[in-house]
């Protein structure tokens, strides 16, 4: 009988045990889930800020009854000063040296870093709606802006020196003339684009280019003949 008792009592302490266990755990593991939620709660709090876009730290410029010069100028200053460095390159820059001559479409400029977020930020500040990839354009002003990966080429070639003009609406980089005339020349030679060719004469009759180096650069891009025409037509106009 006193060896039953003792059994008996053993079994009851050891259940005692078990309840206490237990409730340690459940405690330990409800303090865990507490723990945990208050470490999300920050983290939670950091990514809504981050969702929150902040303010452009410069005012956009007015683009309204600007001339294709002080437009690009003005949109280029812009970008510039939010940290990129866009260069002019296309229909545009051959617009700023050729005038009205030019039917103009659209500015590309090449830039050497694109932050998507940020330049979509900037654009709509200026009043343009973001159409596809980096394009965005604007129905008040009825042109579109593209950003295009660099380097600066012309045909095959890169550019090495980019000039810079100033404006009333700021500073802009584009091509110089001697290079707006081959990179309008190379849509000619590789997709025989006549607004191409006629956009390189309008450039060459109203700016000094260096025809020698557009012989030998013609040349490089299996466009011999195709240099000729142009050559001819521009002396022709002479």
């Amino acid at each position: 009988m006193k060896i039953k008792k003792a059994v008996k009592g053993k079994s009851q302490n050891k259940a005692k045990v078990k309840v206490k266990t237990m409730a340690g755990v459940k405690n330990s593991s409800a303090s865990k889930v507490k723990k945990k939620a208050s470490a999300k709660s920050p983290a939670k709090k950091s990514s809504d800020r981050a969702k929150k876009s902040k303010p452009l730290p410069i005012k956009p410029p007015s683009l309204e009854g600007k001339g294709i010069r002080e437009l690009a100028a003005a949109i280029s200053s812009y970008i510039k000063a939010l940290g990129f460095d866009p260069v002019l390159t296309g229909q545009g820059c051959a617009a700023v040296y050729g005038g009205s001559g030019v039917h103009l479409r659209g500015l590309e400029f090449v830039v050497s870093e694109y932050v998507s977020k940020k330049i979509e930020t900037a654009m709509k500040e200026l009043g343009f709606k973001h159409l596809v990839h980096r394009t965005y354009g604007s129905e008040s002003l009825s042109m579109e802006v593209s950003f295009l990966p660099p380097p600066v080429c012309v045909g095959d070639e890169m550019v090495g020196d980019i000039p810079m003009i100033k404006t009333s609406s700021g500073e802009l980089s584009l091509l110089s003339p001697t290079d707006c005339v081959r990179h309008r020349l190379a849509y000619y030679y590789r997709f025989g684009n006549k607004d191409g060719l006629d956009e390189a004469l309008i450039v060459a009759r109203k700016n000094k280019v260096d025809l020698d180096l557009i012989e030998r650069w013609s040349h490089w891009e299996w466009a011999s003949d195709k240099f000729q025409d142009f050559h001819d037509l521009l002396r022709g106009s002479m």
